[in-house]
């Protein structure tokens, strides 16, 4: 899986996250940053999912096929005009 490390999120926010559980992994769980300067904030929320994605060649014009299996199931999957062009 490739994401940040969580000290990465927290550099970028200058902030440490909240909504972490203890002994699981940030990508797991539920982890929030917010980070405000001057007149502008932003909040960023990442919530932990599993799932399966499957990448298709550009000939066959195909959207990647997305299989979520947490925290629901969700199956995302198609042709795109765009791959076409």
């Amino acid at each position: 899986m490739k994401h940040p490390e969580l000290y990465e999120l927290e550099y970028l926010f200058e902030c440490e996250a909240s909504g972490i559980e203890a002994g699981i992994p940030w990508a797991y769980c539920l982890a929030k940053f917010s980070l405000l300067r001057e007149t502008r904030s932003i909040e960023f929320e990442s919530e932990g999912t599993e799932g399966l994605k499957v990448d298709f060649d550009e000939e066959n014009y195909v959207l990647p096929l997305i299989i979520y299996t947490k925290p629901q199931i969700e199956i995302a999957w198609g042709t795109s005009l765009d791959l076409q062009r």
